[in-house]
């Protein structure tokens, strides 16, 4: 394979060009977007930002660089065309507004977020118009970091105790039986107290349960210090028969018919 000059290239003139160093563009951030989500890190697996259609045009007209993965996304640009970016501005008399749609290839995304999380990301380019400040100014405003952070889903906690409990009890009574959830670090707050049901509840399976309930929506957690515990209220002290049981987890998620209305719950079953 054999590989031709161009007939510049083979003049003194092109030999010359191509000896003299090109000026390194430089390139900045104008903008960056971190994720955070209230119930963990491993809800943002899976999660993509994908940039709306005039978005796409504002970056490709622009010569703007996107960079997006499940941390956020950054928008790179090259020093040399943030003037005619600001120009650009005033001469369409509006400032640019930047969207996102938000997908997710996982459920744990949808499961594990409150039902009113954003599923859209709109934002101005810079903070700054571009229409009420000079260029120096606007291009300094340029290069800001905002956090999206999502809520996690809260709702109720669900026990559901299978087999014979009430014989650890001290009087043999599942009345003494109490469950409790501990208060988070650096709070006087008292332990949280599930409500037992007054009834069984009859599974599908013909099986019978006691039903131990939160008595407000709680958040689900990747990870949480706080602790549900199982104990004989009927011994003095009271004794801790479970110390640390399983928290509500997105994946045990169940809409329940409850009193008229529905609502979710976590359920979590404990078999002895």
């Amino acid at each position: 394979m054999s590989l031709k000059l161009s007939s510049d290239a083979r003049t003194d003139t092109g030999r010359q060009r191509l000896r003299e160093p090109r000026a390194a563009e430089q390139f900045l951030p104008l903008l960056s977007v971190g994720l955070q989500h209230e119930y963990g890190a491993s809800a943002l697996a899976g999660l993509s930002l994908t940039p709306s259609q005039a978005t796409r045009e504002l970056c490709r007209q622009h010569g703007l660089l996107l960079r997006s993965d499940a941390g956020g996304l950054t928008l790179i640009g090259a020093a040399s065309a943030l003037p005619q970016l600001w120009q650009a501005q005033r001469d369409e008399a509006c400032d640019y507004l930047l969207s996102w749609r938000l997908d997710s290839s996982e459920p744990l995304f949808a499961l594990a977020s409150a039902d009113d999380v954003p599923r859209h990301l709109l934002l101005p380019l810079a903070p700054r118009s571009a229409l009420d400040s000079d260029c120096e100014a606007w291009c300094q405003s340029l290069g800001r970091r905002e956090l999206l952070r999502f809520a996690a889903r809260q709702c109720r906690w669900k026990y559901l105790l299978l087999g014979d409990w009430a014989s650890l009890a001290a009087s043999g009574d599942i009345a003494d039986l109490a469950l409790s959830l501990s208060p988070a670090l650096n709070t006087a707050a008292t332990p949280l107290q599930f409500q037992r049901d007054a009834e069984q509840e009859a599974l599908p399976d013909g099986r019978l349960a006691w039903v131990y309930r939160s008595p407000e929506p709680l958040p689900l957690a990747e990870h949480s210090s706080r602790r549900v515990a199982l104990s004989d209220a009927g011994s003095t002290p009271a004794r801790v028969l479970m110390g640390a049981l399983p928290h509500g987890a997105p994946r045990s998620l169940q809409r329940e018919a409850r009193a008229g209305g529905s609502q979710w719950v976590t359920e979590i079953f404990l078999i002895r």
